[in-house]
């Protein structure tokens, strides 16, 4: 089953995958019975870990109709590309929350370890849903790309197809 229909042949798909790499930079000192710990820094790097194009082999990579394929998957390369921009400052203000232990506000922990446990739960509680709405509309903008016009388009680009 694609999401092209049960009558569609599938010419052509863009597989990715995204992965998110964080470090967390802690500042803290010993408090009685525990750490006093901060988040001083936070790095997040959103990056695509694979982005592959397949066209079906039967079309040689010289041929119109492989060059048609090609170019409407760079189209879903590009849509991936620049949605992951629209979420910058979503990200950004999540980043930003007071749920973050800061050097002004630090949070009490029994063990560095332990603290360190309770910010990745926040970070995770911040960023879950931002990652589940980037899912979601990326599947909305990549479906656009594959309109039953846009597929008709791509066909009329060559003769004899």
């Amino acid at each position: 089953m694609t999401p092209h229909g049960p009558s569609e042949q599938v010419l052509g798909m863009t597989a990715s995958r995204l992965e998110a790499e964080t470090s967390t930079h802690f500042g803290g000192h010993a408090a009685d019975g525990g750490v006093c710990l901060w988040v001083d820094r936070i790095h997040l790097a959103l990056h695509y870990s694979a982005l592959d194009i397949y066209v079906a082999s039967e079309y040689a990579s010289t041929s119109c109709p492989y060059k048609a394929i090609l170019r409407h998957e760079r189209r879903h390369e590009e849509v991936a590309r620049r949605h992951l921009n629209g979420y910058i400052e979503k990200i950004r203000s999540a980043l930003s929350s007071l749920a973050i232990p800061k050097a002004r506000s630090p949070m009490f922990a029994a063990s560095l370890e332990a603290g360190q446990a309770k910010v990745q739960a926040v970070l995770e509680r911040l960023l879950e849903p931002i990652a589940e709405k980037i899912r979601g509309t990326m599947k909305e903008a990549q479906a656009k790309v594959d309109s039953r016009g846009e597929y008709q388009r791509v066909r009329r680009q060559c003769n004899n197809w």
